[in-house]
């Protein structure tokens, strides 16, 4: 009996082994097939929402929440793909639920599909709505690296009403200092300077202090005060904690020159130095240099920036800035020529062409390149004082109605109102009629 059953077990066996394996494939075939459904299923939704989720793209960022009507059809399509945890599925019903007026709804699928497979349109919706929270902190920093490149870009072609929006959602999803100095040159051109303080105040608050971001902040605090020495104690506490060190060191050695702190400064040119020779180090080593009045240790840096990048017009502006300031200008405008050869627009050198030929009595070349320096100059402070240089100029050549005229323009751009008064009245001594 024993012997049969083993016979029988022997014959059976093949059989259940190829009735499992069919099962399986059956199995197989089901999955395949509901996947497949669910995809295509899927897809169709999406051709769906395509052209209504557009028109929610024409505001980028924050858009509104109401009620587009009701897509029950839609929600069909995507269900088979979402009761198979498609996260591409669960994205496309959270902006069907937005469409819907479901926003808080629509925010959570989101987050659902990011949670169950790093879905990035899910992670690049929450971005825009504003509900990033969840995201860490890598996502949020590539998501705010791309807004970042955009709003530049955009501020290009569009101009920077557009490019506002993009950079400062990248600020939001990640404070660092390059998207900050980015808004802050949007807000020093529409002089909102409550707006530039608050911006730093906002990114010291947000990030802890073992991050070097955070001293950036600290710092353009100090600045903003007018505390040199702060401000560089602060940037070098970042550049301490820096991954990148570099750029926190150049505004060391920038607030430390400020401060006329110049060993400090020299210090921390060379850290910068040590992390990138480019030839703006070397020229800001030579800054340093000549504003103590080493000028050859200047020229030294100067010749090296020159070395680095031949074609710059910056390296020669300053050799000539350091010739002149040694009377020698007859080589000063030698480099001078060479900076404007390179870009005739270059304004500090025309400057010092036109104080070159002041000093040396050409008073027609002298007016003929300050008044070309300013129609380029944009600094709006340093325009001022350049005009106030003008009108000293023209009262010293008893040209009383041009040096009215140059005061009065210092004074429309913003000069200090007591400073051009005083001016006025030397003028109105000298200019007796």
């Amino acid at each position: 009996m024993t012997a049969q059953l083993s016979i029988i077990r022997k014959k059976l066996a093949p059989i259940a082994f190829r009735t499992c394996l069919c099962f399986l494939i059956v199995l197989l075939i089901l999955s395949f097939a509901q996947a497949l459904y669910a995809a295509g299923m899927k897809n169709l939704a999406a051709l769906s929402l395509y052209p209504l989720w557009q028109q929610r793209l024409t505001q980028i960022f924050d858009p509104p929440c109401y009620t587009d009507g009701r897509f029950p059809e839609i929600e069909r399509q995507l269900q088979p793909a979402v009761i198979l945890g498609d996260a591409r599925a669960l994205t496309h019903l959270g902006r069907m639920q937005w469409l819907e007026g479901h926003c808080a709804e629509a925010t959570h699928t989101w987050g659902q599909a990011w949670t169950i497979a790093r879905d990035p349109a899910a992670a690049f919706e929450l971005a825009r709505v504003g509900e990033y929270a969840m995201l860490p902190s890598n996502v949020r920093r590539a998501i705010a690296d791309g807004f970042y490149q955009h709003g530049i870009t955009v501020a290009k072609s569009q101009g920077d009403e557009t490019s506002f929006v993009w950079l400062r959602r990248s600020f939001d999803l990640m404070p660092d200092h390059r998207g900050a100095g980015a808004l802050v040159a949007y807000y020093r051109k529409t002089e909102n300077t409550a707006a530039i303080s608050q911006l730093w105040h906002e990114m010291a608050d947000a990030l802890p202090v073992t991050e070097a971001e955070h001293w950036w902040a600290v710092a353009e605090l100090y600045a903003l005060n007018n505390q040199r020495e702060s401000a560089a104690q602060a940037y070098t506490r970042g550049a301490e904690l820096a991954n990148e060190p570099y750029d926190f060191w150049m505004r060391a050695g920038s607030a430390w020159m400020q401060a006329r702190q110049w060993d400090a400064a020299i210090a921390a040119y060379q850290r910068a130095y040590q992390e990138n020779s480019a030839a703006w180090t070397c020229i800001s080593l030579g800054r340093v240099y000549q504003a103590r009045g080493d000028h050859t240790n200047a020229l030294r840096w100067y010749e090296e920036a020159k070395a680095k990048s031949p074609q710059d017009p910056e390296a020669y502006y300053r050799m000539g800035e350091t010739y002149y300031s040694t009377k020698d200008y007859a080589q000063a405008r030698q480099y001078f020529n060479k900076a404007l050869q390179m870009d005739p627009e270059h304004f500090l050198s025309m400057y010092y062409v036109a104080k070159i030929n002041y000093d040396q009595g050409n008073r027609d070349q002298a007016e003929k390149w300050m008044l070309d320096a300013l129609a380029r100059i944009p600094w709006r402070d340093t325009k001022a004082a350049w005009w106030i240089e003008l009108g000293d100029w023209r009262l010293g050549w008893r040209d009383c109605a041009g040096a009215r005229m140059a005061y009065a323009s210092a004074q429309e751009i913003g000069a200090e109102k007591k400073l051009v008064e005083q001016k006025i009245e030397i003028l109105s001594k000298k200019c007796v009629p």
